[in-house]
């Protein structure tokens, strides 16, 4: 069988390190370090500025002073850049955790999908559940969503993406339809690793029928065989 692909689907097949490097790194990744900046520089730029008004310096004491910054800048850059690999290091063993793994996934797709826009975001949303990115799940839910495993529990907040994905990580995905109405949607397909096999259904509802609505409810059907 060959690849199929889906309208305002361009991703067919990759692995979950080229899949992941598509998307944009966790902005809140990058507040820590920014923070760390502000407040060195902001630091910096105070203590030369106190210690010129409480003694006047000539130009190589404030050449020295310049240097001694540039000094302890460069090492600040260099704590932020340590901080940055720590938390993509973190940020991997949290994926790890919730099943994501660096192998290679197969992904199929239908083709006679149509062209609504939602499409899109429910067959991105079938994919990244099925590799249990928890982290690509949270942008497309709504603050206050439910998370319903039928035959499970039912879990709130945008947590719930942690608590609802595949027991274990697929090498192959199938999304063998996807359905939208409105702020309605559904798809079905199944997953498979080593002889594991669930077959799921999604029903889901957005929040607004505005094509950047968020999923305020998720009904989740799983079969495991």
């Amino acid at each position: 069988m060959g690849t199929r692909q889906c309208v305002n689907l361009p991703i067919i097949r990759c692995n979950a390190e080229s899949c992941a490097a598509t998307r944009p790194y966790p902005l809140r990744a990058w507040a820590l370090p920014l923070a760390g900046l502000a407040v060195g520089a902001a630091f910096g730029v105070w203590s030369i500025a106190s210690s010129y008004a409480a003694e006047p310096i000539d130009a190589s004491g404030l050449a020295a002073y310049g240097a001694l910054f540039g000094a302890a800048f460069g090492l600040l850059v260099g704590a932020i850049g340590s901080l940055g690999a720590y938390l993509a290091r973190s940020f991997r063993r949290v994926r790890a955790r919730n099943g994501v793994k660096e192998a290679p996934l197969e992904i199929q797709l239908p083709t006679d999908c149509g062209n609504a826009p939602r499409i899109g975001i429910v067959g991105d949303f079938a994919v990244q559940w099925a590799r249990g990115d928890t982290e690509a799940l949270a942008e497309w839910l709504a603050d206050d969503v439910t998370w319903t495993r039928v035959g499970g529990a039912t879990h709130s907040g945008v947590e719930s993406a942690v608590d609802s994905v595949p027991p274990f990580a697929p090498q192959r995905v199938e999304v063998i339809s996807i359905i939208t109405h409105g702020r309605l949607a559904s798809c079905d397909g199944y997953l498979e690793a080593d002889g594991r096999r669930v077959d799921f259904s999604h029903a889901l509802r957005f929040a607004s029928t505005s094509k950047n609505a968020k999923i305020a409810a998720v009904r989740s059907y799983c079969i495991e065989t």
